[in-house]
């Protein structure tokens, strides 16, 4: 069983930001505030006091949250798998997979997504929801420890991506 107080949180950060034209980090709400506060604030509320941003490019972060610690990349320039597996290598627990550029993440559904898991210890990932023509959108989503050694072995042959974790 899956104990909130057993997990950790990692908070995506890293990577080229060419779709979004500035760091992932430093983007900012229609109120001014950086998404990557929000978030982690919302990471706090839910009393879990491991919360780590995982990135391989921690200057462009800036100011680091309150309350969160950074986390390199287990491979630099492999994608947000790695950031997930520095994260379960780090927590030796299941962990609350984020990004700090999901606008329309509630901090409703993250508490809805750890008590699922807590519900469902045989699964090996739960996540919020399925995107369009049905395929799984891997974020968020809690991803399972009893999985380290099976993302450790795809991406240090490769990058891999989220998805490909998702299928297998």
């Amino acid at each position: 069983m899956l104990l909130m107080s057993q997990t950790a949180i990692c908070v995506l950060a890293g990577g080229r930001s060419t779709r979004m034209g500035a760091a992932k980090a430093t983007l900012r709400a229609p109120d001014g505030s950086r998404w990557i506060d929000t978030i982690c604030g919302w990471s706090r509320d839910l009393e879990i006091d491991r919360v780590w941003i995982a990135t391989d490019r921690p200057d462009e972060i800036g100011r680091i949250p309150d309350g969160c610690d950074v986390l390199p990349d287990a491979y630099p320039d492999r994608g947000p798998a790695s950031g997930l597996l520095a994260a379960l290598r780090a927590s030796r627990s299941d962990v609350l997979l984020l990004s700090c550029d999901q606008p329309k993440l509630r901090p409703g559904l993250l508490g809805t997504l750890l008590t699922a898991a807590s519900g469902r210890a045989e699964t090996n990932i739960v996540f919020s929801s399925v995107g369009p023509g049905g395929a799984f959108e891997p974020l968020p989503g809690v991803y399972r420890f009893a999985n380290l050694d099976i993302i450790e072995g795809k991406l240090s042959e490769r990058s891999c991506s989220l998805y490909s974790i998702l299928k297998d």
